[in-house]
């Protein structure tokens, strides 16, 4: 079966464990989220634009 090409458009950056941070779009509503852990829990905002 041939594998499709997804459209992954999210940003890392950071170390893992320590201050890791994700960008990405939000698969519904196109609007960016901004993704981080703080004291073991994921915590996502939305940084309320699409560009």
């Amino acid at each position: 079966m041939a594998r499709t090409k997804r459209s992954r458009r999210s940003y890392g950056a950071g170390e893992w464990g320590r201050n890791r941070v994700r960008v990405f779009p939000d698969p519904k509503t196109g609007l960016y989220q901004i993704e981080w852990r703080e004291n073991g829990r994921r915590l996502t905002r939305s940084l309320k634009h699409r560009d």
